[in-house]
């Protein structure tokens, strides 16, 4: 008897759904979650399949009562079959896609052979699943002009990483904007950010506790140490970044009352700037935001970036600072200048 290949893929994802000992499932259940992941098959071919399978894999069916539920036996030796659902294999995908230089490199050699098998995996589902395709739906668009990202040498920021991964002690070189010359910091990695197109290590500096942040494509040298990296205690980068701090700016938050254009104000009723912020539609139409902000130079670009179609009224320190900014940005386009 010829077994196609996708007989064989549905089979092996078959052997992955049954669960061990004393949890079972059933072969409706299962059809379902065949269903889900691309396989057009009915509760007969599978109750076939789990007979054929049985008879050479240690499965067991419980029928003490309809429906009869599937499992792997009580102390069966673990089996890992080397396939991929359909929908596993456009996860993979997309992970390269979109997060490859998020992830170490040696976890990247690691996952490379299921790489190949999600492509051969989606491959051989031409017509059969709308996952095949789904790499070609999707996009990530910045929401602002987009930047020629920074060129940052794939050696260093390997290191950097498994550096990361294995909480190890680093020595950089490390060249500053506008000098000449290198410095040489033993860093404390505590985690990698990218923000546009440049990538920042989040760290600590020798022996003291002040975070800082690298600019990782200054970085002339990367050598990761034996020695493990210095802890911070309650250092959570997912509060740091909230905080603002890749906005250059401090944790010290901004009570904003701004008035919008409706037109430049529209997209803040599906995309609020934080969780407590507030819209009101004035008399004349223009919508007045209200919210809590860290105080930062993205800040300001954000504002700038909308010229006249935003007021700022409160704070007032910071309605007077665009002020200037604007004046000064309106005196270079005066005749003669």
């Amino acid at each position: 008897m010829s077994i196609t290949i996708d007989t064989l893929q549905r089979q092996w994802l078959t052997l992955r759904l049954i669960p061990r000992f004393p949890r079972k499932i059933t072969g409706t259940e299962l059809t379902k979650r065949l269903a889900s992941a691309g396989f057009s098959v009915t509760k007969r071919t599978v109750e076939r399949d789990l007979q054929s399978l049985s008879a050479i894999f240690p499965l067991i069916a419980d029928a003490r009562s309809k429906p009869y539920g599937w499992s792997w036996e009580r102390g069966a030796a673990a089996l890992d079959v080397p396939a991929l659902s359909p929908p596993e294999a456009a996860s993979f995908l997309m992970l390269r896609k979109f997060l490859e230089r998020l992830t170490p490199s040696s976890v990247l050699d690691q996952l490379a052979p299921y790489f190949g098998m999600a492509e051969q995996c989606l491959d051989a589902q031409a017509g059969k699943s709308p996952l095949r395709d789904w790499l070609k739906k999707i996009a990530i668009v910045p929401a602002n002009l987009e930047l020629l990202p920074a060129t940052v040498s794939e050696p260093i920021l390997a290191t950097v990483q498994e550096a990361l991964l294995g909480n190890q002690q680093l020595k950089l070189r490390y060249r500053k904007r506008g000098e000449r010359s290198d410095v040489e910091y033993i860093a404390h990695p505590l985690g990698l950010v990218q923000r546009g197109g440049v990538f920042y290590l989040v760290a600590t500096l020798f022996d003291y506790d002040d975070t800082r942040l690298l600019v990782l494509h200054r970085v002339r040298q990367a050598e990761m140490l034996p020695e493990p990296a210095r802890h911070q205690k309650g250092f959570d980068l997912a509060r740091y970044v909230a905080a603002g701090n890749l906005g250059f700016g401090a944790e010290a938050p901004l009570d904003l009352v701004l008035r919008f254009t409706p037109e430049a104000g529209e997209h803040l009723w599906d995309t609020p700037l934080t969780t407590n912020q507030q819209i009101t539609q004035l008399p004349d139409g223009r919508l007045e935001v209200t919210a809590s902000v860290a105080d930062t130079l993205q800040l300001r670009w954000w504002l700038l970036g909308f010229a006249d179609g935003v007021e700022v009224v409160s704070p007032p320190a910071l309605r007077e600072e665009l002020h200037h900014r604007l004046r000064s940005a309106l005196a270079l386009y005066e005749p003669g200048k």
